[in-house]
């Protein structure tokens, strides 16, 4: 099984993508990242070694280890910041 192309997934709905595929980059894509207009979400895959450690290790995904893990990812200032995973989702549908 492999991964689908992220960068790719996310500009089909219209989300501003970048990919950074060696630590060279890494600089330069993540000031672009910060900088970014807000005008659109935005994903930054950062493609690593198969079997180096990614921290915060999650859990595999049930809804009991999924619920709150949205929360390690939410930026200060964010509208969604202090949003239970039930508002989350129910603001989804």
């Amino acid at each position: 099984m492999s991964n689908p192309d992220f960068v790719m997934l996310a500009k089909s709905m219209h989300v501003h993508a970048l990919r950074v595929e060696n630590p060279a980059e890494l600089p330069q894509k993540m000031k672009e990242f910060m900088e970014y207009d807000n005008s659109k979400p935005v994903l930054m895959e950062c493609v690593v070694e198969p079997n180096e450690h990614v921290f915060p290790m999650v859990c595999r995904i049930s809804l009991h280890c999924a619920a709150g893990t949205h929360r390690l990812f939410i930026l200060p200032g964010s509208r969604w910041k202090g949003t239970s995973s039930a508002d989350l989702a129910s603001e989804s549908q």
